[in-house]
């Protein structure tokens, strides 16, 4: 239930960004598609983005693992302490994206 609930919302604030970036760079005159994954940085720009996030995240998961493991007696506060972080990083990114990107729609 958790990997379900992390993949759904680790894709939701993943999208805020392209929903962002895929609206500064609209283009609407395109007759490839192609073209529309060429815009701002192309195909190496979102490889070298899911790569650094993919690094990221490994890195994030042998850090917790190793935690844990080290610490098992506390592992209840570890999880609560990453429960918080990762509340308070999400929360900022969706108001981060809030307010650059969804109020200009209003």
């Amino acid at each position: 239930m958790a990997l379900i609930l992390g993949a759904a919302w680790g894709t939701y604030l993943a999208a805020q960004h392209y929903f962002k970036r895929d609206y500064q760079l609209r283009l609407t005159n395109w007759t490839n598609v192609t073209q529309l994954f060429n815009r701002g940085g192309g195909n190496l720009g979102l490889m070298l983005n899911l790569l650094a996030c993919s690094i990221v995240g490994v890195l994030t998961i042998v850090i917790y693992s190793v935690l844990i493991q080290l610490f098992a007696a506390a592992a209840m506060l570890i999880n609560i302490i990453v429960l918080v972080g990762v509340g308070i990083i999400s929360a900022g990114l969706v108001w981060h994206y809030y307010k650059t990107f969804w109020q200009q729609l209003d």
